[in-house]
C-alpha cells in the first residue's frame, strides 16, 4: 500500500509561503488533533473543499498544483471511504496531471491517485477501466520521451567530440546545435537513464495497489491490451511489462 508520507514533494517549499494552501497546512494538524480518526468531521471535508476549489483554479501551476497535491495526500486517509464525495472534482485532475508536461507533476498525481484507489478500493470498480487506459498513455509517453533523451544524448556527445577535434585542429567551432538553450540539454544529456523511468515506476506502484483490489473491469480491459499487443498494435515494452504485473506472467 502506499505511504502518503513519502509522497516526493516538500510541503516547505518557498512558493508555498505565498499560497493561499499555506492555511490548509497550518490548520492540518490542530485538525488533526480536534477531530482524530473521525472520518466524517466537518473540518476535514472543508480543508477538502477549499484544496479542490484552489486546485481548479492554478490547475495549470506546475508548483501550485504539487503544493495541492502534497496536501490532499495528507488529508486522503482523514477521509478514507467519504474521499468519495470528491472523485467528481478530484479525479479529473489527477488523470489530467497524469499526462503533464512536468515529470514530477505526473510522479506525484500519480502517487496521489494511487493513495486515492487504496482508501476507496471498495468503490474503484467502476473506475478501474479508465484508469488503466490513461496509465498505458502515461507509459508510452514516458517511453517515448526515453528515447527522445537518448538521442539528445547522443547528439550532444557527438557534438562534444566534434568541438575537441576542431580544438585540436585550432578551428573554431560553429554556431551552437541547441541554439540559447545549452545548458537544459546538457542537463538533459546528463539525465536520460533517470527520469522517465520515475513515472513509469510511479505506474507500476499503482497497477500494484489496482491489482490488491481485484477489480474484474481492470482484468478485462488489460486483456483487451495484451490481444491488441499480440496482434501488434500498439506493441510497447513498458505496456508488456504492466500486462505481466496485472497477471504475474
Amino acid at each position: 500500500w502506499v505511504d502518503a508520507s513519502t509522497l516526493p514533494v516538500s510541503l516547505s517549499a518557498p512558493a508555498l509561503l505565498t499560497s493561499s494552501l499555506l492555511v490548509v497546512v497550518l490548520l492540518l494538524p490542530p485538525l488533526q488533533a480536534l477531530e482524530g480518526k473521525n472520518v466524517r468531521a466537518e473540518g476535514y471535508h472543508m480543508l477538502m473543499k477549499e484544496l479542490l476549489t484552489e486546485a481548479e483554479r492554478s490547475a495549470h501551476k506546475p508548483q501550485q498544483r504539487l503544493i495541492f497535491l502534497a496536501c490532499v495526500a495528507l488529508l486522503i486517509p482523514r477521509l478514507g471511504l467519504y474521499i468519495l464525495r470528491y472523485f467528481a472534482q478530484l479525479m479529473p485532475l489527477l488523470l489530467e496531471w497524469a499526462h503533464a508536461y512536468d515529470e514530477k507533476t505526473v510522479v506525484v498525481a500519480l502517487w496521489v491517485l494511487a493513495t486515492v484507489v487504496q482508501h476507496a478500493w471498495p468503490r474503484i470498480e467502476a473506475h478501474a477501466g479508465v484508469i488503466w487506459q490513461h496509465l498505458v498513455q502515461v507509459a508510452k509517453a514516458a517511453e517515448a520521451r526515453k528515447l527522445d533523451r537518448g538521442v539528445d544524448s547522443y547528439s550532444y556527445n557527438k557534438q562534444q567530440q566534434e568541438e575537441q577535434g576542431r580544438a585540436q585542429n585550432g578551428q573554431q567551432p560553429p554556431g551552437k546545435v541547441f541554439g540559447d538553450d545549452t545548458d537544459r540539454q546538457v542537463k538533459v544529456a546528463a539525465d536520460v537513464a533517470g527520469c522517465s523511468d520515475r513515472s513509469f515506476a510511479a505506474v507500476l506502484q499503482l497497477l500494484n495497489v489496482l491489482k490488491q483490489c481485484g477489480s474484474e473491469t481492470l482484468y478485462l480491459a488489460v486483456a483487451a491490451t495484451a490481444q491488441q499487443q499480440q496482434n501488434g498494435v500498439g506493441s510497447s515494452s513498458s505496456i508488456a511489462r504492466m500486462v505481466r504485473c496485472i497477471f504475474g506472467q
